[in-house]
């Protein structure tokens, strides 16, 4: 397997969230011109076509946002560096093992959580802080072993190597 980059990682997020970012403005746009389009006037007092788009407009421009700041994050970061001895914090690469010896990666970051991206022939996901297996990894190190709640069931990981 090709060594594995944060940098360019962490580039791939971005693109992504860039991607995504564009096609929810997109889809914003055309439910903000949904809800004041005249077509969308209500026709009598159950009619809410126009009332179910401004809702819609509403919260994807929300969502935007979040997306927006997202993306702001991820390229300001400070990406560090990580030893055999260092505690997992954010910005770290970690590689964990399940007990049917599958291995898996991830990258713990503030923000943007659930974002996969491909590299070097490797699933790299987006992990947070706040989520299950973001909380059971911080502060530990490479060769410890975790447990977390995982497809309805607890599993235990070991942590590989941090990067």
């Amino acid at each position: 397997m090709a060594p594995l980059h944060k940098k360019e990682i962490l580039e791939k997020f971005i693109a992504r969230l860039e991607a995504d970012l564009a096609v929810l403005v997109q889809a914003s746009l055309a439910a903000h011109d949904a809800a004041v389009n005249s077509e969308s006037k209500a026709e009598d007092k159950y009619d809410t076509r126009g009332l179910e788009a401004s809702y819609l407009a509403g919260a994807q421009s929300k969502r935007a946002m979040e997306l927006q700041a997202t993306l702001n994050q991820f390229k300001h970061v400070d990406i560090k560096s990580f030893d055999a001895k260092s505690k997992i914090v954010s910005t770290a690469l970690v590689e964990l093992d399940d007990e049917d010896g599958h291995k898996t990666w991830c990258m713990l970051m503030p923000s943007g959580g659930g974002i996969t991206v491909e590299h070097n022939g490797v699933t790299v996901q987006c992990i947070t802080p706040q989520s299950p297996l973001g909380e059971a990894l911080l502060g530990t190190t490479a060769g410890d072993q975790i447990s977390v709640f995982v497809r309805g069931k607890m599993r235990d990981l070991d942590i590989i190597s941090v990067q």
